[in-house]
């Protein structure tokens, strides 16, 4: 009983986290450029800066999965079942996924101050 609260308190924290890393990927992927650097930013530029903040991101994604992975099979419900093993790369889809739609929003809209 002790074991399962625990996997479902984990679970909880899990989304949690998933979700808000996914919110603040597709916020601060596609956030404002300050004035006088978008001044001198070209049509590349965009593009270039687009790129690094997903980038950026992809690797947040890929070490928030790591890690996840890594405390499913510490709490060992990996070997239990199948979710389990697919639920890291699930948040990581998801995470890249919110940060490539908000680096093609910069690359669009670009947004500056």
């Amino acid at each position: 009983m002790k074991k399962i609260l625990l996997v479902a308190a984990f679970v909880a924290l899990e989304v949690l986290a998933a979700l808000y890393l996914s919110i603040l990927a597709f916020v601060l992927s596609g956030w404002l450029v300050s004035d006088h650097v978008a001044l001198e930013m070209s049509d590349a530029d965009w593009l270039l800066a687009g790129c690094v903040r997903f980038a950026e991101w992809c690797l947040v994604a890929a070490v928030f999965s790591v890690v996840l992975a890594w405390m499913h099979r510490r709490l060992g419900v990996a070997a239990g079942s199948r979710i389990f093993r697919w639920l890291p790369f699930a948040w990581f889809m998801l995470i890249v996924i919110a940060s490539g739609f908000g680096a093609s929003k910069l690359v669009v809209e670009r947004p500056y101050m």
